[in-house]
């Protein structure tokens, strides 16, 4: 039961930081420019990461 419950744990950090990554990259603060499905990737992946992370089974 903790096996499972680890691995969603580093599941989750994994698809964090994917989604940072990307959004890290492919959006440039510096002119502004925002690639909208880029960032919506990078958002999907964030949001799916963090209930991975903080998702408790009982």
């Amino acid at each position: 039961m903790t096996n499972q419950k680890d691995s969603r744990k580093q599941n989750g950090l994994f698809l964090l930081s994917i989604g940072l990554l990307i959004f890290l990259i492919r959006n440039n603060a510096i002119t502004g420019k925002y690639d909208l499905a880029s960032t919506a990737t990078a958002l999907f992946f964030i949001i799916l990461g963090l209930i991975l992370y903080f998702s408790r089974k009982k």
